[in-house]
């Protein structure tokens, strides 16, 4: 079919590629049945139809969109320049060429690869080119795709024909998935345990049967579908004699597959360390928490625990999901409460309490107090009611000046702090970094006057439009929480705080409500909402003197807190992290914090086109250190698109924002960074709110053996938790917290503290920000300043994504190779010249006269 002379291949050496003069091609005769009979043509019989196929060596290789760019990456480090004559169709606008493109030189290629989704399109084309090419090979990556009966892909391949055909999976079926992991806890180390899938014959080789039939096509399966079943799936159920062997024999001549024990005498993977962190809630933590179980607390008493009414009647299952859901999010940050559902709720409380007071029990009638008093303390905390209004994570600044707060801060929270949005911080920014050569108050004032009416017109029409939601690469990323339309009337509620605020005390309302007597009366504080301010009088200074010592010193999340200082310590150390979530609003409000302080990181969600996906990811494996300042990069990555055929191992460090209910789905997430090819230890944290639904969750999740198949709120244990109506104490041990977390983190499970020596202070310097390390309570301390030429940089782009890149063009990735490698040969040239220097110098040198 091919010829090729040598005396052509001599004459030719600069096209490495075999000369094609003919191209073979075969018939295959196929007969259609007709739909229906008539009398015009039941003597005609069957259609009998005549198909061409071109003969080809060529390899189609079909792969997830998302692994596009990690095939090319992959060919490129392994495989010789030139050697093999790859095509690549990743897009649909790609795809256009099959239209134009000839027969003739498609099958000179020896790879075609080509994206799934642009796979899956070829079966609307009756005329594709790929179902006229006879391929020598047929490999699917990721394939246990093929295992659907609906899927578009699992169509075309049976109108293809093929040679030889590859299925690449390590989940072929959730039966035959072991995920062998290490946990490392503070009281155990290294404690290995396998997370496996119970076997379920019906489900499993009915998966199998569809690989066989639709896509091996292996007789006599592939003509009789009842037969797998008939044979196979029923036989063995019922424990048929001979069963397992036979299904053994025909697996074994079906897959090849690399036993665990052969894997670890040939490689052996680095250590795994994996730990929950618990954190203790912050004050705002505690008080949404607090209201998802006064609103449970108050529906189960008011209903009486029965009827429709009831939110744990079957009947509300779905309502029960999504306050649970709530509940859950709600550990990171919630503002989905509105003002009025909170007045409500207490109107609710205080009318139950006062006419059914007798017909409910102790324990009722004290659960609807501590509901009313939480409403109480949400609807008199103007701070609260600011959030909730407006739907923004509260950040504390201190040392802005006087004009700057009064022109763009929400609240004034005293001694020179105040609260601020994260739309409010990027403008202040923009507004620095453009003006920083202002000196006197009165340019500053003059300068402010004209910028802030714009940004606050300009904020509450964005507010009003996009409902909160962030632009973030091609689509939208959003805080996904359940609140109504906002409405600028909405603005006016905040300040209509109630009456019988001047009296209430919550510190003394709380002891009272939990029968503990003041232990230390002078520790009382009494909220308020606008705290004299000691800024009302500013020396004359330069403006730019004064606004370079502000300060971010915190937010109202405990959890965002944590994890970006995490990330900000891992990134001054040139590593890379994965940070995985399962609820929008958690990532949306993280990557505010890491634009404000212009921390790298790249995304990985549902709302990026799958191109794009596929291109981030080779960014993030791309991304060196030693280019990039010695800075490291995080990628924020959607839980859900973690769980196959994902290679990140260059990523050590991953963080799990709440626990995973779905240990197979943690498991999978863990294995994209530690896996074969990984050569150093991979650090792990899930990060646990303390005393919450979340720990009652992380201890519990290890009872079920397929928690895929059971939700959290049908868990027996879940359930009884919740209806504990387990309170949080706003004000536990008698003393007084701060509204805001401050910047204080428990220390990172990589820190090794110095045991010889007390006390030790290390100091870590990125650009403006420092950390100080306690060695005695295992925490770290952050100084956060408002304004860094590492913000300032990356605010040129408006966020701290960084800049995209290609990886389409391989030329650019061998030039960065080679230039890397000149540069690394360079460096050990001049370490080996400095040794030189330094050892002549030591020598002594004797003059004979």
């Amino acid at each position: 079919m091919y010829l090729q002379t040598s005396s052509f291949k001599e004459s030719n050496t600069t096209h490495p590629y075999p000369f094609r003069v003919k191209i073979g091609y075969f018939e295959k005769k196929e007969t259609k049945c007709r739909n229906k009979k008539t009398r015009s043509n039941s003597s005609s019989g069957d259609i009998v139809q005549s198909k061409k196929y071109y003969l080809s060596y060529t390899t189609l290789v079909v792969l997830p969109d998302n692994l596009f760019h990690q095939w090319r990456i992959e060919i490129f480090k392994h495989v010789e320049k030139n050697y093999l004559n790859v095509f690549e169709i990743q897009t649909l606008k790609d795809a256009d060429i099959l239209k134009s493109i000839d027969i003739e030189k498609l099958v000179n290629y020896d790879v075609l690869l080509i994206a799934n989704s642009v796979f899956s399109k070829q079966f609307e084309i009756a005329d594709s080119l790929l179902k006229q090419v006879y391929w020598k090979r047929l490999i699917i990556d990721e394939g246990h795709s093929v295992s659907s009966k609906t899927s578009r892909c699992v169509l075309l391949t049976k109108d293809l024909m093929y040679e030889r055909m590859w299925v690449i999976s390590g989940t072929p079926t959730s039966g035959l998935t072991n995920l062998h992991m290490e946990n490392q806890t503070e009281n155990i180390s290294g404690k290995e345990y396998t997370i496996q899938k119970s076997f379920d014959p019906r489900q499993d080789l009915v998966k199998l049967g569809l690989m066989v039939a639709n896509f091996f096509k292996i007789e006599p399966w592939a003509s009789n579908k009842k037969l797998w079943n008939d044979s196979i799936v029923k036989p063995f159920k019922n424990f048929g004699f001979n069963i397992e062997f036979q299904l053994s024999s025909l697996l074994e001549q079906l897959i090849i597959r690399h036993d665990i024990k052969d894997v670890e005498s040939d490689i052996q993977l680095p250590k795994l360390h994996h730990r929950p962190v618990f954190l203790k809630p912050s004050f705002f933590d505690k008080l949404s928490i607090n209201l998802f179980i006064s609103v449970l607390a108050t529906n189960a008493i008011t209903s009486q625990r029965r009827g429709i009414d009831y939110v744990f009647d079957p009947t509300n299952k779905s309502d029960l999901k999504r306050l649970v859901t709530n509940l859950q999010k709600g550990t990171f940050y919630w503002t989905g409460f509105s003002i009025n559902d909170v007045e409500n709720l207490l109107n609710i409380c205080v009318y139950s309490l006062r006419e059914n007071k007798d017909i409910y029990s102790i324990e009722d009638r004290k659960s609807l107090k501590k509901a009313i008093y939480i409403s109480k303390l949400a609807l008199s905390n103007l701070r609260w009611r600011s959030i909730s209004t407006i739907h923004e994570m509260g950040y504390f600044v201190k040392g802005l000046p006087k004009t700057i707060n009064d022109n763009y801060s929400l609240l004034d929270y005293g001694n020179n702090i105040f609260m601020f949005g994260y739309p409010h911080l990027i403008a202040i920014q923009k507004f620095y970094y453009k003006n920083r050569i202002l000196n006197s108050n009165e340019e500053l004032r003059a300068r402010v006057m004209e910028t802030s009416p714009e940004f606050w017109k300009g904020y509450w029409s964005n507010i009003k439009g996009s409902k909160n939601k962030k632009e973030n690469g091609n689509g939208s990323l959003s805080n996904k929480e359940e609140y109504k339309e906002f409405e600028l009337t909405d603005v006016k509620m905040i300040n209509q705080v109630p009456t019988w605020e001047s009296t209430f005390d919550a510190k003394t309302e709380e002891t009272l409500l939990y029968k503990k007597e003041l232990q230390n009366p002078k520790c009382i504080v009494t909220l308020k909402y606008k705290c004299p301010c000691n800024s009302s009088t500013e020396c004359e200074e330069a403006v730019s003197t004064k606004m370079l010592r502000s300060e971010i010193v915190g937010t109202l999340s405990s959890k965002l807190n944590y994890l970006t200082m995490r990330l900000l310590e891992n990134e001054s150390q040139g590593l890379k992290s994965i940070v995985f979530y399962e609820f929008e609003n958690s990532a949306y409000y993280l990557t505010e914090f890491l634009d404000l302080l212009g921390i790298n990181y790249i995304m990985y969600a549902p709302h990026i086109k799958l191109s794009e996906r596929s291109n981030n990811l080779a960014q993030f494996d791309r991304w060196d250190p030693l280019r990039n300042e010695g800075e490291g990069i995080a990628l924020v990555m959607d839980l859900k698109l973690a769980s196959h055929g994902l290679t990140i191992i260059a990523a050590t460090q991953v963080f799990f924002i709440n626990p995973v209910w779905n240990q197979s789905v943690e498991a999978q997430a863990i294995k994209r960074s530690h896996r074969i090819g990984q050569t150093k230890e991979v650090f792990v944290e899930t990060i646990i709110l303390e005393n919450t639904l979340e720990e009652q969750m992380y201890n519990m999740r290890g009872e079920v053996k397929d928690s895929d198949k059971i939700e959290v709120v049908d868990h027996q244990g879940i359930k009884e938790y919740i209806l504990q109506f387990p309170f949080l104490k706003m004000y536990a041990d008698n003393s007084y917290d701060e509204e805001y977390c401050k910047l204080i983190v428990p220390t990172a499970i990589s820190d090794v503290p110095t045991d010889h020596v007390e006390n030790v202070v290390n100091k870590i310097r990125m650009n403006s920000a420092q950390s100080t390390f306690d060695n005695v309570k295992n925490q770290r301390t952050w100084r956060l300043p408002l304004f860094t030429m590492k913000n300032m940089e990356k605010l040129s782009s408006f966020n701290s994504k960084v800049k995209k890149r290609r990886f389409d063009n391989i030329d650019e990735l061998e030039y960065e190779e080679s230039e890397r490698t000149t540069q690394l040969e360079e460096e050990d040239i001049k370490l080996i010249m400095e040794k030189l220097r330094v050892k002549r110098r030591k020598q002594s040198v004797k003059f004979n006269i």
